[in-house]
């Protein structure tokens, strides 16, 4: 009988009553392999730009036994290639790092069975099965489980559309997308993203930048005296810039002042519409008599407020305007405007029962 070498490893099997006083030699080889499979290698497994084989050595050192394999090339690659690894009936697990040249992604192969894709620059753990003409090679990592995981550096999730789910039901989920955003979602009643910062006089913050340039920061500012746990917004750190500050006694404060556009509302058909929810100052420009109507007020208990100005037109036309019925105007009358050309009134309006009553004011009036 002859050796064999049909284990994982390719190590010499000695046959029975063979290599009689010499079995020795051949131990100590295949100890340097186990001690060889157990390490690293580097193989320029391309030596063209074409698919390629590696088949590992039976009995004598192979780069390509290593645990952890790196796998080069002569040249540069110009698209991706196959590596196959043979013999197809080791059945094994391996290290296996993509440090060809060309920046491309390498496909191991054993078989006819699945493949594992290795981008250039990276490692993966796969798994040969052995499968004989039929070998599948899969990655290792799959659906792996890992009670607690220490990263040192970075981690980098391939996927466009990549999903990282918490908890034991996967109730809440970060999810892709691409070259656009992160999306927190959630199954259970409520969503939230919670910052929770336990040092003392601790400021807990989201901040939002430009090519790397902060633009506005968000956060608890803990070492206001004044305000102590009061919500800012900043153009830089938590408690210096701040344009707006939110106490936690719901004192709102701004440290530029307040700007705001006025909306410019257009008569059709004789009439015009003041919708509240677009704004607290209006504008209107007389062209044709017409009739004023006020929608979407705060509900009742709460305050709906605007300014109004109505400026006649340049042609001196004298247009008048009727207002809702529900404004309660002093002494239960309606001013009347003013008719010169370019003439200017202004007027305010409050309502805090969701626009039952409205009171009006005249502001001023003749101001053009």
């Amino acid at each position: 009988m002859v050796s064999t070498y049909v284990n994982n490893l390719r190590l010499e099997e000695i046959a029975t009553g063979e290599q009689s006083g010499q079995w020795g030699a051949t131990t100590n080889t295949n100890l340097e392999l186990i001690g060889e499979s157990l390490g690293h290698g580097t193989q320029a497994s391309f030596s063209s730009d074409a698919n390629a084989q590696t088949i590992v050595a039976d009995g004598s050192t192979d780069p390509a036994r290593a645990l952890h394999f790196t796998v080069t090339s002569s040249g540069s690659l110009t698209g991706t290639k196959e590596l196959e690894i043979l013999p197809n009936t080791n059945n094994r697990v391996q290290f296996i790092q993509n440090s060809t040249s060309g920046s491309q992604t390498i496909t191991i192969k054993q078989g006819s069975g699945s493949t594992v894709n290795i981008a250039n620059g990276q490692t993966k753990l796969v798994y040969l099965d052995g499968g004989g003409s039929t070998a599948a090679v899969s990655d290792a990592l799959t659906n792996l489980a890992i009670p607690d995981l220490f990263i040192d550096d970075d981690l980098t999730l391939q996927s466009d559309g990549a999903i990282i789910n918490f908890g034991a039901d996967s109730d809440i989920s970060l999810t892709h997308t691409a070259d656009t955003s992160l999306t927190l979602g959630g199954a259970g009643g409520t969503t939230g993203l919670i910052i929770n910062n336990t040092a003392t006089d601790g400021d807990p913050f989201l901040s939002f930048a430009l090519s790397g340039t902060q633009t506005f920061t968000m956060g608890v500012d803990d070492g206001d005296t004044d305000n102590p746990d009061s919500l800012k917004i900043g153009t830089t750190a938590i408690g210096t810039n701040t344009r707006l500050s939110i106490s936690s006694a719901g004192v709102v404060g701004f440290g530029q002042g307040i700007t705001e556009n006025a909306e410019t509302v257009s008569s059709s058909s004789n009439a015009t519409a003041i919708d509240c929810r677009t704004g607290t100052v209006f504008e209107h420009t007389l062209s044709e008599a017409t009739t004023f109507t006020f929608t979407n007020p705060a509900a009742s208990g709460s305050v709906s407020a605007f300014t109004l100005k109505i400026k006649q037109d340049s042609g001196g036309n004298n247009y008048g305007v009727t207002w809702p019925g529900a404004i309660d105007w002093v002494d239960a009358t309606a001013p009347t405007l003013t008719s010169t050309a370019n003439a200017v009134d202004i007027f305010v309006f409050f309502s805090t029962d969701g626009g039952t009553i409205w009171y009006g004011f005249v502001a001023g009036q003749a101001m053009g």
